[in-house]
């Protein structure tokens, strides 16, 4: 009825009457508003003090007419009042402006945590439809992170005897850091058996301020079992300020059997000591 009787009033003027062209693109302006979106972002959580993660809200043109819209943030796996700063509010758009940033505090702290977020979220849009209205907010710990490699050795049974070997583990942080971190270690059987084929060993690894690599060193004993075997070395304990994310490293034993005879003999599939060649 509306839009009828807006066009009859249109027809009866004169053409080129401007009521009329006012009034039809008035109502375009409210049939087909702006759309409304906000980002995501991305910030490290820092040590100490406060950051501010900087979230943009965007107007996808720009509008002739003052635009509203309410944000709010909400907890993910990050928690308002420790990981950050809770924040509402309204945002104000002139005509022609078509972006605003909302400043979201981030506190720094030391403990090793795994990367958390939350999301700041829009609602109650004047003049304007909400497209996306969840941006997600993540932020990047920035405490170092503790892991350790695999290792492997031979041991060689010659003229019957049998020579052992030492495995070398490598223990890393993924960044130097201001301050020392210490680590727990310790060796556990798999297939191979503490005694038997290798000696047990444990301990502590302090990483003093900017080193980031540490080894452990494993003795094999020399036995004549002719299989490959193998244990673990476990890191655990490690100070708050570092998060160990691989923790098991594998040393795998081969053996090496020396014939006496052809030395040929090894290299076919069907003998006992293959691939000795």
């Amino acid at each position: 009825m509306f839009l009828n009787r807006l066009f009859r009033s249109a027809k009866s003027r004169p053409t080129g009457a401007p009521r009329a062209r006012l009034s039809l693109e008035a109502l375009a302006d409210r049939l087909v508003p702006a759309t409304l979106s906000v980002g995501d972002a991305v910030i490290l959580e820092g040590n100490a003090g406060t950051q501010y993660a900087l979230v943009s809200v965007n107007l996808e043109a720009p509008s002739k007419q003052t635009v509203t819209v309410n944000y709010a943030t909400a907890d993910g796996s990050a928690r308002a009042g420790s990981d950050y700063g809770a924040a509402s509010g309204r945002l104000t758009f002139a005509p022609g402006q078509t972006s605003k940033t909302v400043a979201v505090p981030v506190y720094g702290d030391r403990l090793a945590e795994a990367d958390e977020s939350f999301t700041v979220t829009l609602s109650g849009a004047k003049r304007a439809k909400i497209g996306d209205g969840r941006g997600v907010v993540t932020i990047v710990e920035d405490e170092p992170r503790l892991s350790i490699g695999n290792a492997a050795g031979t041991v060689v049974y010659s003229n019957g005897t049998a020579i052992g070997t030492t495995l070398t583990f490598y223990v890393s942080l993924a960044m130097p850091y201001d301050q020392a971190v210490t680590v727990s270690y310790a060796t556990a059987d798999g297939t191979a058996t503490a005694g038997a084929d290798y000696l047990a060993t444990s301990g502590t690894l302090t990483f003093a301020p900017g080193e980031t690599t540490k080894t452990i060193t494993v003795e094999v004993i020399g036995n004549d079992s002719g299989l490959t075997e193998w244990f673990y070395v476990n890191l655990s304990g490690a100070t708050e300020n570092a998060q160990i994310i691989d923790g098991q490293g594998v040393g795998t034993i081969y053996y090496h059997v020396e014939q006496s005879g052809d030395p040929g003999d090894g290299c076919n599939p069907d003998h006992p000591y293959y691939p000795n060649c």
